[in-house]
């Protein structure tokens, strides 16, 4: 709901250990950020983080704090990772936290309107979309039917 109020969608996709599923989530959800868990391992030595150079060579010669510019998502902005080793062109979680009063920060929360997108899933080459009013609906539902 956080993420709802700071105006961001969420995405999330069934096949995690699939390279193919993260270029389409990424691809077609036309995501500005992604936040990655880089050692994660897959099938044999790949990792999250051979998905990242696989799919975008590009961060090979960034820099912290450089704007991403990838030719297969030029609409990807920010890449974070949530581990402590170092990759070029991501930024580390506890690097991108601001922690400050309202009066001293240039960001705005935007408007909590109901008809927003707020989730987007991807299972199986099928896409639903939910909006913020959906996300309210659904945890009233589970408040009603499970925890009242």
């Amino acid at each position: 709901m956080g993420a709802i109020k700071a105006g961001v969608s969420i995405v999330t996709f069934d096949e995690k250990e699939n390279q193919d599923a993260l270029d389409h989530a990424l691809s077609s959800t036309q995501a500005k950020g992604l936040i990655i868990s880089p050692s994660t391992q897959m099938e044999g030595d790949m990792t999250r983080k051979t998905f990242l150079e696989n799919l975008m060579p590009e961060l090979e010669t960034s820099y912290f704090g450089d704007e991403l510019n990838l030719s297969r998502y030029p609409h990807l902005k920010t890449i974070v990772q949530t581990e402590h080793q170092t990759l070029r062109g991501v930024n580390k979680y506890k690097d991108i936290a601001v922690y400050t009063s309202p009066s001293m920060s240039s960001r705005q929360i935007p408007e909590n309107r109901s008809d927003v997108v707020t989730h987007i899933a991807l299972k199986d080459s099928h896409q639903s979309a939910f909006s913020s009013s959906d996300m309210v609906n659904q945890a009233n539902q589970l408040w009603d039917s499970h925890l009242s």
